[in-house]
């Protein structure tokens, strides 16, 4: 018999310092270790909304603005032809890609929009002629994410499940690892027929999902099981980067969009991808690619059910990864033309760990792989 399955639907503060009820906690440490899952409440009374209604209400009139330029125009400003990977996509950008651990294929069939902090590649998000008051409501909706996602992140802290990396202080690993995040966000729209997004898992730390509809499945236990659809509420998963970094107390699980649309309306959607600062170094956990259990936790990579627990096939031995040229690398896996510029030998997509790690990134304990401060040293900072 399958184990049964359970999304919560977790309340979290959304200010900094705020105490996070013991029972909630409770909630996001089971979810995390279970299939690393769960609705955020957005709502006020406990710290404020941790994005505002009237905000989300104007970023969705935003995406479906984007979404009404002309083909013409949107491909003018395709992923393809950026610096940055910034830009119009569609499917055909797109590399192939399948996690399910049937082998099952799904057509990828969506349209969307990339945008992304600062700090990631280059500055300057791109769209269309005529919509450049849709970008910046799309600016301003990704900035109130970021926080949103920094929040998330301070509880997976406080909920003691990145303990085995030595990171048990809240303030101390925001002020390490989040004071200036590289994040991302895609304004993404799925057809009415077979609005479809392949099985895979998230390559980073944290996802923030505004869905404008269900659709939306994940892997556990050998089966397929949709997430719950709750307006009002944001999806959280999580992802490879983070699973790995926590040693696998927090799972990062396949998932898949699969979509049909009764009425005949597209399914909009805006996920929100959050990583630590450029210079932070993760040192992964070694030997769980050969089937060995990942940390203290005792969390085995795989369960015989196809799940994925942390996905560190890509790390057969345990080694530091500088985080921001693991994204990059991701990036040119995922799309054909960085896949193709990084063919090509002129540098886009050649991205060798530690290339970009920063002045002042972490130290890793070699003997630990604890690669942070505890409280105790941030106070003496």
């Amino acid at each position: 018999m399958a184990p049964s399955f359970h999304i919560p639907q977790i309340t979290l503060p959304s200010r900094a310092g705020d105490a996070i009820a013991p029972d909630q906690l409770d909630l996001l440490r089971q979810a995390c270790l279970d299939h690393g899952f769960f609705l955020l409440n957005n709502e006020d009374g406990h710290g404020g909304f941790h994005i505002a209604p009237e905000q989300i209400g104007r970023v969705w009139s935003a995406a479906a603005d984007l979404f009404d330029a002309p083909l013409d125009a949107k491909r003018a400003v395709s992923v393809a032809s950026s610096a940055n990977n910034r830009g119009y996509f569609s499917s055909a950008d797109h590399a192939e890609y399948n996690k399910d651990p049937a082998g099952v294929r799904i057509k990828d069939n969506k349209e969307g929009f990339f945008f992304g902090s600062d700090n990631l590649i280059a500055p300057g998000n791109r769209v269309p002629a005529g919509k450049a008051a849709a970008g910046t409501e799309m600016e301003g909706y990704m900035e109130a994410g970021r926080a949103a996602c920094v929040a998330v992140m301070r509880a997976i802290v406080t909920a003691g499940l990145l303990a085995e990396a030595g990171e048990t202080c809240p303030d101390a690993f925001q002020s390490r690892y989040l004071s200036d995040p590289v994040y991302m966000a895609k304004c993404l729209k799925y057809p009415p027929s077979n609005g479809n997004t392949d099985a895979h898992t998230d390559y980073g730390c944290i996802t923030l999902l505004l869905p404008g509809d269900s659709g939306l499945e994940v892997h556990v236990g050998g089966a397929w099981h949709a997430v719950p659809f709750a307006p009002g509420a944001f999806v959280i998963n999580f992802g490879d980067l983070l699973s790995a970094w926590s040693r696998g107390a927090v799972r990062s699980t396949i998932h898949r969009v699969i979509y049909n649309s009764a009425a005949g309306a597209p399914r909009y959607s805006l996920p929100l991808f959050l990583h630590p600062n450029r210079g932070t170094m993760v040192r992964t956990p070694g030997g769980a690619a050969a089937g060995g259990s990942v940390g203290g936790f005792g969390r085995p990579v795989g369960d015989g059910s196809g799940d994925v627990v942390v996905d560190t096939y890509r790390w057969a031995a345990a080694v530091c990864v500088d985080t921001y040229s693991y994204v990059l690398s991701r990036f040119d896996a995922t799309y054909k033309h960085r896949a193709a510029a990084a063919g090509a030998g002129n540098g886009v997509g050649t991205h060798a760990m530690g290339d970009n790690a920063g002045a002042g990134a972490a130290k890793v304990d070699e003997g630990t792989g604890a690669i942070s401060t505890t409280c105790a040293e941030a106070a003496k900072a």
